[in-house]
């Protein structure tokens, strides 16, 4: 399995661990934390698979079960010396575009993605 596939395998296994967790009606509090810790501690190309995990995860969950200091470490980041174009600005654009697509996306429609994947 190449690293690629093994980002999307990870990715859906979280998302089918945070259906568990709803069909159980149990808490999701620090869910996200949790799926991320897990995924970085497997190593491998970890920042790919937290990446990913992490923003299929954190549109599931919305943006309030996000940790406040996550957040902000986000919109802190710098990549390079070189500035960024302002579609990537993460001071100007991020928190406004995680919150249109979580609340954007029905929680059915979740549903019907994960359902789809245990065929």
């Amino acid at each position: 399995m190449n690293w690629m596939q093994r980002t999307v395998v990870l990715t859906y296994y979280y998302l089918l661990r945070f259906s568990d967790f709803l069909e159980n009606e149990l808490s999701i509090d620090g869910f996200y934390q949790k799926c991320l810790f897990k995924v970085l501690k497997e190593g491998g190309d970890s920042s790919t698979n937290a990446s990913l995990v992490g923003s299929m995860i954190g549109a599931a969950v919305g943006l309030t079960e996000i940790p406040v200091e996550m957040i902000n470490k986000l919109l802190e980041c710098s990549s390079s010396s070189k500035p960024r174009p302002d579609f990537v600005n993460t001071n100007k654009h991020l928190v406004n575009n995680v919150k249109n697509l979580v609340e954007n996306i029905p929680s059915r429609k979740l549903d019907a993605i994960i359902f789809e994947i245990q065929k």
